[in-house]
C-alpha cells in the first residue's frame, strides 16, 4: 500500500523527525510503501499537493505539535481537495488534545500516543477493506460519530522496533541546514513531572500502561549511529534525549562504549544535579563538546513554584563548574 508521512516544519528550520521516521520504518518492513516529506513553508504546500495527484498515496500521515496543527488547518483541507486519501494526524497536539479532529473536518482520525503499531493496523485495514473503527489509539470519524478508542501499553522494549527510516535527502537536507549536526534519540520519555512539559501530560496519560521511561540499548544505539554515519555526512551528533543522565547505567555503559567506535564530537542534554564527576568525565573522554542545560529560569522560586524545578541556584552552578572542570566549555 502506498503511504506518504509528511512532517510540517512551517515557520521553523529544516529538521528530521525520529518519531515519523520509526512510524515509516515499522509501516516498511510490514511491506507498505512509504514516502517521506517535510513541509517547511507556506509556498511548498502546493508542490506537496501535486506530488500526491500524482502518486496518488491511499493513506497519508501528518505529525503535529500544536503550532503545527495550526498550520495544517490550511494544509489538510488542500490536500483533500487533490486526493482521495484517508487523512490521519498523530504525534504530540494530538495525543494531548484529541478533540482537535474537530476542528479539521477534512481529517479522518488522529493517533494518539505512540504511533508505530496503530498506523500499521490502520494501513493494513484500509489496504485490505477492512473496518478501522476499533484500533486501540485512534479516535475515527465513523458514520456520523467519533470513535474515542482508548490507548494500548507503551512499547516496553525500544530495541525490539527497527531503527528510524530516513529518506535520504531529506535527513541530508536537514543536517546541511544545522551546519552539519545530526540528531539522534535513543529514549522516550522522563521520569521528571514538570507541569509545563509534555511529558507531564503524557506520562499521566500512560499510566498504568507501563514503564514511561525508556532506552534502546547502549549496544543497538551503536549499532543505529554506525548505520547513519555509513549513509550521511555529517559533522557532529546531538543526542537529543530529553536528560541523557536519568539512568546511569545505560550512561556509563554507552559513553565508553561511544569513543571505541567513533570519534564525532557531540553534544547532550542535562538537567542540573543529575551529573556526578565519573559522569562528567565520561562526557568529556568520549569527545562532548558542550551541553544544553535546563535551567528554565533565572529565578530560584519562581522556578520552584511555578515551573516546578525543585534544583537551586546551587545546583546550577554546581553542574556548570563540573562541566568546564572537566574541559566541557560549551
Amino acid at each position: 500500500m502506498k503511504i506518504l508521512l509528511v512532517y510540517p516544519t512551517i515557520g521553523l528550520s529544516p529538521s528530521y523527525s525520529c518519531g515519523v521516521g520509526s512510524v515509516a520504518a515499522v509501516l516498511k518492513a510490514a511491506g507498505h510503501d512509504v514516502g517521506y516529506r517535510t513541509l517547511s513553508a507556506v509556498e511548498e504546500i502546493g508542490p506537496l499537493c501535486q506530488g500526491i495527484e500524482t502518486d496518488a498515496p491511499e493513506l497519508i500521515g501528518f505529525a503535529a505539535t500544536s503550532c503545527q496543527f495550526e498550520q495544517l488547518k490550511q494544509v489538510i483541507p488542500r490536500v483533500r481537495a487533490v486526493s482521495k486519501a484517508m487523512l490521519v494526524c498523530g504525534g504530540i497536539h494530538p495525543t494531548v488534545q484529541p478533540e482537535c479532529l474537530e476542528e479539521i473536518p477534512a481529517l479522518d482520525a488522529i493517533v494518539r500516543g505512540e504511533g508505530e503499531f496503530p498506523l500499521l493496523d490502520l494501513a493494513n485495514a484500509v489496504q485490505n477493506r477492512r473496518d478501522y473503527s476499533r484500533i486501540r489509539n485512534l479516535w475515527v470519524r465513523h458514520e456520523g460519530t467519533v470513535v474515542r478508542n482508548e490507548l494500548r501499553p507503551l512499547i516496553s522494549d525500544l530495541d525490539t522496533l527497527p531503527f528510524p527510516d530516513h529518506d535520504r535527502a531529506e535527513t541530508q537536507r536537514a543536517i546541511d541546514h544545522q551546519l552539519g549536526m545530526h540528531r539522534m534519540i535513543f529514549s522516550r520519555g522522563c521520569s521528571f513531572q514538570c507541569p509545563y512539559c509534555s511529558n507531564h501530560a503524557l506520562s499521566q496519560l500512560y499510566r498504568g500502561k507501563g514503564k514511561y521511561h525508556r532506552m534502546r540499548s547502549p549496544a543497538k544505539s551503536m549499532t543505529e549511529i554506525q548505520q547513519d554515519a555509513d549513509r550521511f555526512k555529517f559533522r557532529f551528533l546531538f543526542f537529543d534525549d530529553d536528560t541523557i543522565t536519568l539512568d546511569e547505567d545505560w550512561f556509563c555503559e554507552f559513553f565508553t562504549l561511544y569513543p571505541q567506535r567513533f570519534r564525532f564530537p557531540f553534544y547532550c542534554n542535562l538537567r542540573p544535579g543529575t551529573l556526578t564527576r565519573p559522569m562528567a568525565k565520561l562526557l568529556q573522554a568520549a569527545g562532548a563538546k558542550g551541553v544544553a542545560l535546563g535551567i528554565e529560569h533565572g529565578d530560584e522560586q519562581f522556578r520552584k513554584s511555578v515551573l516546578g524545578r525543585g534544583h537551586s541556584n546551587e545546583e546550577i552552578r554546581r553542574t556548570v563548574d563540573l562541566c568546564r572542570s572537566e574541559g566541557i566549555e560549551e
